[in-house]
């Protein structure tokens, strides 16, 4: 009895371990070797450690953070934060940390505790929802949380906010009639809140939810069986849950609204090219095949050569394949087909409100988890099922560093600014407006520089706004940046 305890415990303690630790090594050996080293590079990840510090030095009611919405950037402009991801579902984590770390260190550990959210929400979410054991929902965690996209986007450390989002799916899955009306409301309550989190935290994930809804029901409606389980839950619903509907509604307005207007300036990008799926930072595919020229992050969606040949195989071995392939293809389409692109952005006026529509992958990669999982799972030949664990674990380790700045290099930039410390407000002029997002590394010195001196910064950084309204400063407080 006590032998049998302890093999349990070890199965379900040992393969998440393993599986969570050797992700993180993955991901976070830079670290490791060298603690200087910072996650992804030295304006979008400096950006998102800058955003995170405002809400720390707002709870501080430090001089130039006393309103919540309004970033010291961009001076005099107000409600900056609205320019930007807010990554407020985060900002708990960060305060915590941060009463005892310096601003990069707390990001750096902010950075290992999303990994871990990542993988222990998909773990509990394969175990209790797809019934795999704990081996398969190890690896299947593995796959999500540590996968090649995800990796890619370590220069989006916001792209690592993905735990939100399988907390909505996860408790819409548990509502059932067998459940009592009030223990249903309350899944219901949590799925929405977790949405509207994400939203809060990192809204492209929010928003790939919201796009793919339609196509989520038209998947569900070609099977009978998943056909039977979307009636049974829309039965579960009444005019009483509308009110929980209602008020998630009202706390994501603002959000959505300020998005929805930013997307007028945001030019069209165009569609995704099908190179895109084969292209990663895979150690093991380059050996083969050179596809470094073309991996720039916002359109490396390749998940592995090997990996997509064990998904296309699952996909085919599935009972539910032609449902999860009309959903994988009705929503590429609309990512890579010029027409049907071009279609959306002209007519369906949310579409407006996102750029990198690469980062649609991450709808796709836990689908990929399970079917990878489950087909595996359902193998006789467990060594073959444990080879092709192995070679996809080794298909993801990346062929280069994605920590490309340092805390020495960050401090030393911010010191080389020659500002007079009696500045209040700051700001640097460049040679070239029109090629303004060049320059986007030395308005992050100067807003960083104002940051730490309590000053304002005329600089600031947004996708669409570039302005400086030098004539609210000294001009001993502008600095001149030459070509």
């Amino acid at each position: 009895m006590k032998i049998s305890l302890f093999l349990k415990i070890f199965n379900s303690l040992f393969f998440p371990l393993f599986f969570l630790l050797i992700g993180l090594l993955i991901f976070c050996y830079p670290m490791i070797l060298n603690p200087d080293n910072m996650p992804g590079e030295m304006v979008d990840s400096r950006f998102v450690n800058y955003i995170l510090e405002h809400y720390y030095l707002f709870l501080k009611q430090a001089p130039t953070h006393s309103s919540f919405w309004t970033l010291p950037m961009f001076y005099p402009m107000k409600d900056t934060l609205a320019l930007s991801e807010t990554l407020l579902g985060i900002s708990p984590i960060y305060i915590l940390i941060r009463f005892f770390k310096d601003p990069q260190t707390s990001l750096q550990i902010v950075f290992v505790i999303l990994n871990i959210l990542n993988f222990i929400t998909f773990y509990i979410f394969s175990r209790k929802i797809f019934k795999l054991n704990s081996f398969y929902s190890s690896f299947a965690s593995f796959f999500f949380a540590f996968c090649l996209p995800r990796y890619i986007h370590v220069y989006h450390i916001q792209m690592l906010i993905q735990f939100y989002m399988i907390l909505s799916v996860f408790f819409l899955c548990l509502i059932k009639k067998e459940n009592s009306p009030n223990k249903n409301k309350l899944y219901f309550f949590l799925s929405l809140f977790f949405f509207v989190t994400q939203a809060y935290s990192c809204f492209y994930f929010a928003w790939f939810m919201g796009f793919s809804l339609p196509f989520l029901m038209g998947a569900f409606l070609l099977n009978k069986d998943l056909k039977t389980k979307f009636i049974n839950l829309c039965k579960c619903f009444d005019k009483s849950y509308f009110l929980i509907l209602l008020l998630n509604i009202l706390f994501l307005m603002p959000l959505a609204i300020k998005y929805l207007s930013v997307g007028e300036h945001f030019k069209k990008y165009d569609s995704l090219e099908p190179i895109s799926f084969f292209v990663s930072q895979s150690f093991l595919d380059n050996l083969f095949i050179d596809l470094s020229n073309y991996a720039y992050n916002e359109i490396s969606l390749g998940i592995g050569f090997i990996t997509s040949l064990i998904v296309l195989i699952a996909l085919l071995k599935s009972k539910y394949k032609y449902p999860i392939i009309f959903f994988l293809l009705s929503l590429t389409l609309c990512f890579t087909h010029d027409k049907i692109n071009q279609f959306l952005y002209d007519y369906f006026y949310p579409f407006r409100a996102i750029r990198a529509c690469g980062r649609y992958i991450f709808i796709l990669v836990p689908i990929f988890a399970i079917l990878i999982s489950n087909f595996l799972q359902k193998q006789k030949k467990v060594w073959l099922s444990i080879l092709i664990i192995f070679l996809i674990v080794l298909e993801h380790i990346p062929y280069s560093s994605n920590f490309t700045w340092t805390k020495t290099q960050h401090k030393e930039l911010i010191k080389s600014l020659n500002f007079d410390e009696t500045c209040k407000i700051v700001g640097m002029k460049i040679p070239d407006i029109s090629q303004y997002s060049v320059y986007f590394n030395y308005d992050m010195n100067v807003m960083w520089w104002a940051l730490e001196h309590r000053a304002y910064s005329l600089n600031g950084y947004s996708a669409f706004y570039y302005d400086i309204l030098e004539n609210y400063a000294d001009k001993k407080c502008i600095l001149q940046l030459k070509e």
